[in-house]
């Protein structure tokens, strides 16, 4: 799979981001699920 990552914005800092690599063991768009339910909760 290629690497894939998501940059998220900070909005207690403006300007300022945050970025999360997903893992190589999944394909990314079951990756990115999972870190956006898990975000959620």
């Amino acid at each position: 799979w290629k690497e894939h990552s998501m940059i998220f914005a900070m909005p207690n800092k403006p300007g300022e981001y945050s970025r999360f690599d997903f893992p190589e063991t999944l394909p990314a768009p079951l990756n990115g699920k999972v870190i956006v339910d898990y975000a959620c909760i």
